[in-house]
Parts: structure tokens; sequence; C-alpha cells
């Protein structure tokens, strides 16, 4: 292989080739060309569902393709962009594509503008963004996605005691309590849920303000010009 991008991966997965057989048979027009890039690796830059969520809602407003082509187009943008490296060409990974004959060569031509579009993009900003993204990510989760409920929650007394004969147990609703649930899903498809009353819930909100305050101060502090904002 001449190409970092297919040296560090030389095996590629059989739905790679189905996908860039979709760009291929796929009209690209420059206009395509100008924002598919960017929009790609938004959306796999993105650290959250909402982030993805909006750069894929972009690419369906700006381009009127059937799902499965956009599908396909999403998948193999993802799949090059973020294996590609740099030092990589665009003659070196053409010509490894042709070796791994993962389409035809005359619809791997096809191909070579969208390719170039995507090398471009990691060469001008998505290597440097990602890497950022990476080093503000390392060590500890992210948050992918947000939820929450809210809930209301009977105050029972007189309530039944082990041993206690089930039969002659009459609870009693005296007050309802309200509850909110809170829950986080993490990177690696973990999730973190914790409820609180409305005490709780004010402090939390009151300590996400005051970090957000201290993250705006530090970024003046230091300036902006020496800070990447994710």
């Amino acid at each position: 292989m001449k190409s970092k991008l297919f040296t560090n991966n030389p095996v590629v997965p059989k739905e790679f080739s189905e996908d860039l057989g979709i760009v291929a048979d796929t009209p690209i027009t420059n206009e395509m060309l100008d924002i598919l890039p960017r929009s790609i690796s938004e959306y796999l830059l993105a650290m959250d569902s909402k982030g993805e969520s909006k750069a894929l809602d972009m690419l369906r407003t700006k381009f009127t393709l059937p799902p499965k082509k956009m599908v396909g187009i999403l998948h193999v943008g993802g799949y090059l962009l973020r294996r590609m490296e740099v030092e990589d060409s665009i003659q070196d990974i053409m010509a490894d594509l042709s070796t791994l004959a993962v389409i035809d060569a005359k619809k791997l031509t096809q191909t070579r503008p969208f390719v170039k579009a995507l090398l471009d993009e990691c060469k001008n900003k998505f290597d440097a963004e990602k890497l950022a993204a990476g080093t503000q990510s390392v060590a500890l989760k992210n948050i992918k996605a947000i939820s929450y409920s809210v809930d209301l929650r009977p105050v029972v007394t007189n309530r039944i005691e082990l041993g206690e004969d089930i039969a002659e147990y009459k609870p009693i609703v005296s007050n309802l309590v309200p509850v909110a649930i809170l829950a986080f899903r993490l990177s690696g498809d973990d999730e973190f849920v914790f409820q609180m009353n409305c005490r709780t819930l004010k402090i939390l909100q009151d300590a996400l303000q005051a970090m957000e305050k201290d993250l705006a101060e530090t970024v003046a502090f230091v300036g902006k010009d020496k800070v990447r904002l994710l």
C-alpha cells in the first residue's frame, strides 16, 4: 500500500465497496463537493446526538437524494475521512483503491473528485479538529445524549411492615411529590441516570451556570486566539 490510509487499514469491509459504488453512481456536483466534506467532518466530530442530527439534517435539506444514496455517501465519506492522514496524496489513495479492487476501475475513476475533496478537508481542517477533540475527550467519558423526564410520586402513609398481613393493609396517599429524572448517554454507550427534587435541580443549574462563567473567564484570560473552541 502507498497511502497511510490503507497501510494502516489494509482490509476494507464489504460495506465500503458497496458504499463506494453508490458514490460512483451518484452525480456529485461541484456544489456538493463544496459542502459534503465539511458536513461529514461535522458529523464525525459531533460530541452528542444533537450535533450529529444537525449535520444530517443539513445534508437532507441541501440535497434531494434518496436515503440509501445519502447514507452510502455518508458512510464511505466517514470511513475515509476518519482514516486519512495529512501526508497522504490523492494519487496514492486512488492507487491503493485500485490495488484493493474495491469496485470496477471505470467506476473508481468517477469517485476521485469526492475522495480528493475529503482529503482536502482532512488537510485543511479535519485533522487538527480531530486532534483537538481527541485531546478534549481523553481519559474520561463524554456525553453523547441527554434525556429527562418528570414524575409525580405518591406519599403513602400507613405503609405495611415486613411480616404484617397483606389482607389487612390499607395504604393512604396523603400527597404527591415531584421528581426530575436526568439521563446521560456516555461514550461507549454507558448510561448514567439520577433523580433530583426541586432544590437539588436548582443547585445543579447554578453549578452549570457557574462552570460556564469559569470557562468563559478562562478563555478570556488566555485569549481566544490561543484556544480552539469545540
